[in-house]
């Protein structure tokens, strides 16, 4: 694989990752902690979870209806746009609701898993 290839394989890994990934949750006031201190970390902890949510939701969106750009990124990397968008709808039905429940987040083991299926994906689409 060309270095370009490799550097739109990495895009669309991290776009998959940013799809799933999890908010933080919120903190929680801890005893001899005072207001101030708590409201910094309540601010702080507001704003990560604004940009991480914008992230997660814009990747979900380009994910599922990309358009051009979408299948410019999956050629560039030597990939089929098509498989990719099944593996992502597989993904969005399977994985997606963990946030819309209010659950959490998906477990260490289980991201991992998810990460070797998208490797699995990716190399099977360049042989």
């Amino acid at each position: 694989m060309t270095p370009e290839g490799k550097l739109w394989a990495a895009v669309l890994n991290r776009t998959v990752e940013d799809a799933l990934s999890s908010l933080p949750t919120r903190p929680e006031m801890k005893l001899r902690q005072t207001y101030g201190e708590y409201k910094t970390l309540y601010r702080s902890w507001r704003y990560k979870r604004g940009s991480l949510e914008t992230n997660r939701d814009s990747a979900r969106d380009f994910l599922a209806f990309g358009g051009e750009a979408f299948r410019t990124i999956c050629y560039g990397a030597g990939l089929n746009p098509y498989m990719i968008r099944e593996e992502a709808d597989k993904l969005k039905k399977n994985f997606w609701k963990v946030d819309a429940t209010n659950k959490g987040a998906l477990s260490r083991k289980r991201r991992q898993d998810i990460q070797s299926d998208i490797d699995a994906i990716l190399r099977r689409e360049q042989t």
